[in-house]
């Protein structure tokens, strides 16, 4: 009796728990209406501050956009984003995004690492597509 009633408390809690994850949507909150061209050091302002954690979807250069990642941050943070390719000699674009405030953050100037090599500045790497907000309520 007890293992019944404590076997259905458990199963009610995973359903629970399965029932708010899956009902978890994406909103975008920024858009880069410009994906081909170069992007130095600038601000972006996304349009809400209702958020969690952001992801942000970014292209390896404005030259190679089928090369794609995502990297995902809590609201506060500044984040990383990277892309590797390994076709020719492997390289690593990266670029970061900067905390201001919850609507508002600095991107650097992207920059490509070659392996074993330089690291050179360039406003053609790691160009972010889309950032989507997601309220889950796990950091709250």
């Amino acid at each position: 009796m007890i293992n019944e009633k404590l076997n259905k408390n458990i199963l009610d809690l995973i359903n629970e728990n399965k029932t708010e994850t899956n009902n978890v949507k994406g909103k975008i909150l920024w858009k880069n209406i410009s994906p081909s061209t170069s992007m130095s050091e600038m601000s972006i302002s996304l349009l809400d501050d209702d958020y969690d954690f952001l992801e942000v979807v970014v292209i390896y250069s404005i030259n190679n956009q089928k090369t794609t990642n995502s990297c995902r941050f809590p609201k506060g943070q500044t984040g990383a984003m990277e892309v590797i390719t390994i076709s020719g000699t492997p390289t690593l674009a990266m670029r970061e995004m900067q905390y201001i405030s919850d609507t508002s953050y600095s991107l650097t100037n992207g920059k490509i690492y070659q392996l074993g090599g330089s690291v050179t500045n360039n406003p053609n790497a790691c160009i972010p597509l889309y950032i989507i907000g997601y309220k889950t309520g796990l950091f709250s």
